[in-house]
Parts: C-alpha cells; structure tokens; sequence
C-alpha cells in the first residue's frame, strides 16, 4: 500500500506530538513536586489531569470533527495552541507559590489546603492536556474519511504517536531536563510545534480532495416511511484556492 506524502508528513508529526507529550509530563511531574512538596501529590495531579483531560478532549473531537470540512488544518491550530501553552506552563505553575503560601497562612495545612492546591493546578494542567486529547480523533476523523485504507492508516497513526511518547519520555529523562532545566526542557520540547501546519500548507498542493476538502452533507431520502436522515461524504470539485 502506497501512502501519499502528505500523510507521510502528517504521521511524522504525530510521532513528534506523542513524544512532545510525554516530556511535558514528566517536566510537570517533576515540577509539581517542588510546589507540591510531595511526589506522590505531584504524580497523583498529573495523571488525574491527564486522563480528564484526554478523556475530555476525545469527547469534544468526536462531536466537532465529523462537522469540519478540513480536519488537518484544525490538528495544526490544536498543536500551536498546545505549543504555547506548554512553553509557558512552568511558569504558570511557579506563579502559584504565592497564592499557595497565602493560603497555607490563612488556613495551615489540612484537607481543604490539600483539596484547593490540587484543584488550582489540575485547571491549569487540564486546559492543555484536553488540547492534547483532541489530537488523535481529528487525525482518525480525517483518515477515515478515506474509507479503503482507513484501518491500517489509524493503527499506523496510533502506533506512530506512542512510539514518540517512548521517544519523549526518553528524552526527557535522560537529555533534556538533565541538560536543560524544567522551563527550558518545555520549550524546546515544544519549539518544534511550529512545523506542524506544514501538512496544512502542504496538503492542498499535494492531495486537495483527500485531506482538505471533504463535506458532509444530510439529504432526506424520498421514502414514504419516515427513515432517518442519511450522511453522505463527498469530495468538494471546487477550485478555489484556499
């Protein structure tokens, strides 16, 4: 099976955003367990965070993707959006000290001390974690869009994306956090970001039906019995430069 350039380069890229993933969460981990003061409460809030917010944004991208029109020029915007937001996280994590030393002086330490901190940094985490979460059904709505190959593509998708994650805890572990620090490791782990509207700059030249230019439209069928409204997937034929 012949796979075109576009999705060569896509699947490229999601290799990237696993492993881009994985680093920030380690780099949250361990960051998290100095404001915390504890790596159990650090690893218990990034997980927790992580699985809300995958969970989150998987629910999101199942209702809004079958409704766009160009599917990879929304993953580009989705992944500038989490690059942004995890280059600037540990420092919105630093930020919190001094509510959480106020905090600690008004009430000491307790259950509701315990409860507010991890509520404040699981918002924090969640917003860019749920942006990672809507990654993989936009891919997987926009592969499935090519019916005769879909199921090898997803899988090939999927498996690309957890290879990088291994590549991106790897990294961090043993490269970046030692070599760079926490801030520095999320920005350059997150710096590549920007060349992933290259798919979306680069489709229309290469496969403009495929990946850009699918609709869906609803049609009633001429039926006298009342049957449900049918979806159908066309190619748009226009020529319109985007």
């Amino acid at each position: 099976m012949v796979v075109p350039a576009w999705k060569l380069l896509l699947f490229f890229c999601f290799f990237f955003s696993g492993a881009t993933s994985l680093v920030l969460q380690i780099v949250w981990t361990k960051e998290l367990g100095y404001i915390l003061g504890n790596t159990l409460y650090a690893m218990a809030t990034v997980v927790a965070a992580f699985m809300a917010g995958l969970g989150i944004g998987s629910w999101i991208s199942s209702i809004v993707t079958p409704r766009l029109a160009r599917p990879i020029h929304a993953y580009a915007i989705v992944q500038v959006a989490i690059a942004i937001l995890g280059a600037i996280s540990v420092f919105a994590f630093r930020s919190t000290t001094p509510l959480f030393s106020t905090l600690y002086s008004s009430v000491g330490e307790g259950g509701g001390f315990l409860l507010v901190r991890f509520l404040v940094v699981f918002a924090v985490l969640l917003v860019p974690v749920t942006l990672m979460g809507v990654t993989l059904p936009l891919i997987i709505g926009a592969l499935a869009r090519a019916k005769d190959s879909y199921a090898f593509e997803a899988g090939l998708a999927y498996g690309v994306n957890t290879l990088g994650a291994v590549a991106g805890t790897w990294a961090a572990g043993f490269l970046l956090v030692p070599l760079l620090g926490l801030a520095n490791a999320a920005m350059t782990a997150t710096s590549p970001k920007t060349m992933w509207t290259l798919p979306h700059f680069s489709c229309p030249r290469w496969k403009r039906s495929a990946c850009l230019s699918k609709t869906v439209e609803t049609s009633q069928p001429h039926a006298t019995n009342g049957a449900s409204r049918m979806i159908t997937f066309h190619h748009d034929t226009s020529t319109n430069a985007d």
